[in-house]
């Protein structure tokens, strides 16, 4: 199933522009000697929409509202002839004006921005494709030689002891109960924080005394909270609903990963 361009992390949303932006060239370098034709004009006018499009979206993903503005002038302009190209003399090829012009943009965002975002993504993929398995580790524990005693979850502490333990794999320093900052009149607990990595992760267990207007509200106060650390770059969010308490869970991740524009926000239902 296809992600929704909302939904894709900074870095991934780059790198499928450039891939856009890639095709475009190598189209139009074919150019050089014998043209264009209709299908190859409408293949290279897609790509370079698509291509501005999902960079509008990253710009406003990742808190940039001046260089969206400058993206949206300059699609404004390529709309109006989506395959001008002109003639590098240098390279001895023609090239897409928009292309050239939009990777330009890109080139000097991705210096400033994206090196913090490198550091944190790599880790990040890692802690989410834990969490993924978060389960199934759960499950291949409680077939034990001899029947011998295991740990089974029963609430977030039982979560957060068996995610740190699968962490260590990968991290060297992971410090649970990080006492969070006064925020609203509650106090908020990281459960697990990575400092290397400047990642928290927090463990949540829908219950039946708990609705879910209460923990979404809860949830929404703690983002606000940890964006304003100074030791955290992203945030996961784990929600064990496995009894199925959320009414539309999709939507509810969802509004909780827009809550902070430029904040690094996953949440991943186990």
């Amino acid at each position: 199933m296809s992600v929704p361009t909302s939904a894709k992390r900074p870095l991934k949303l780059l790198t499928e522009i450039r891939s856009e932006l890639t095709e475009v060239d190598k189209i139009c370098i074919n150019w050089t000697d014998r043209g264009s034709n209709s299908e190859e004009s409408e293949r290279v006018g897609a790509l370079i929409e698509l291509a501005f499009e999902n960079s509008l979206v990253l710009m406003e993903t990742i808190g940039r509202p001046e260089t969206r503005s400058r993206i949206s002038e300059l699609f404004d302009r390529a709309r109006k002839n989506l395959t001008h190209t002109k003639y590098s003399v240098n390279a001895g090829e023609v090239y897409s004006v928009w292309s050239w012009r939009l990777s330009s943009i890109l080139d000097a965002v991705e210096k400033v921005q994206f090196q913090l975002a490198k550091d944190v993504e790599e880790p990040l993929d890692l802690v989410l494709g834990m969490l993924d398995r978060l389960l199934r580790v759960e499950q291949a524990l409680q077939h034990r030689h001899d029947s011998r005693t295991t740990l089974t979850i029963q609430d977030e502490y039982d979560i957060q002891d068996l995610l740190r333990s699968i962490l260590f794999l990968h991290f060297d320093d992971i410090s649970p109960e990080d006492p969070g900052h006064k925020f609203a009149g509650s106090s908020t607990r990281v459960d697990l924080l990575l400092r290397k990595e400047r990642i928290v992760i927090e463990i949540k267990k829908t219950r039946p005394s708990m609705t879910e207007g209460d923990l979404g509200k809860q949830l929404k106060l703690d983002i606000v909270d940890y964006k304003q650390r100074t030791n955290c770059d992203a945030l996961v969010i784990a929600i064990d609903d496995r009894e199925g308490r959320l009414k539309n869970p999709k939507g509810f991740a969802d509004d909780l990963m827009n809550i902070e524009e430029g904040f690094r926000v996953e949440v991943v239902l186990l």
